[in-house]
């Protein structure tokens, strides 16, 4: 089932119109549509060589697609095809509320899920804040979010649910800034920590999808399509 008749075929990428230019993406379809859910699906740092196609990104595009629901993934202003610059954290974030504008048209009965990773989580965090997808917005997922690197000043209007996930040992992001991060802010998330795991979870993609799976598979099972 595809939402709107003039949706690329799932196997294409598409561009969607933001603020700063053309925005290239890529909309995964479930192999059977469990519940009316779209993700989206934030990437890596672009000065750092993030985009859609990082393999922390594709191991959550396919833990989508297992699950059940459709899930977008896209190029941040600057990389690929997307038209732009890097904008500092700003115009990513009005790249990411220009998707989710595209995904309440195509998808307009369908709730949203926010993810992302390091530099993504942060963006996907902000994206959490808007106060016109508020009651859109069921689930936030970030993996690795980078609190050492970027504010997280307004993230206390978040009224999801949320979910962190990130490795005991990574090298990037120190885990113990995360746990003082989500203990100073009194923010309330289930968050899971990987043993022995780095920040690009190399070698550890596999566990990182089960463990989302068995997180969120029963929140997909309490959405019911129409």
């Amino acid at each position: 089932m595809i939402p709107n008749p003039l949706f690329p075929k799932p196997t294409n990428s598409l561009m969607i119109a933001g603020n700063a230019g053309i925005l290239e993406a890529i909309v995964s379809p479930p192999e059977t549509e469990i519940s009316p859910i779209i993700a989206i699906i934030c990437h890596p740092h672009p000065l750092h060589g993030g985009t859609m196609h990082n393999k922390v990104i594709s191991t959550v595009a396919r833990t989508f697609h297992e699950l059940g629901i459709w899930s977008i993934r896209f190029n941040f202003r600057g990389v690929g095809l997307s038209q732009g610059h890097y904008d500092q954290g700003d115009g990513e974030t009005d790249d990411l509320i220009a998707v989710m504008h595209w995904a309440k048209t195509q998808f307009p009965n369908h709730d949203i899920w926010l993810s992302g990773f390091s530099f993504g989580a942060y963006i996907a965090i902000k994206g959490a804040t808007q106060q016109a997808f508020k009651d859109k917005i069921k689930q936030l997922i970030t993996i690795a979010p980078a609190v050492n690197h970027f504010e997280f000043s307004d993230n206390q209007a978040i009224s999801c649910a949320w979910t962190l996930l990130m490795g005991e040992k990574d090298e990037i992001v120190p885990t113990n800034l995360v746990k003082n991060w989500i203990i100073t802010h009194g923010f309330s998330l289930i968050a899971i920590y990987f043993p022995e795991v780095g920040h690009f979870f190399h070698g550890h993609l596999t566990a990182l999808k089960e463990q989302l799976k068995m997180t969120l598979g029963t929140k997909t099972q309490h959405t019911p399509l129409n």
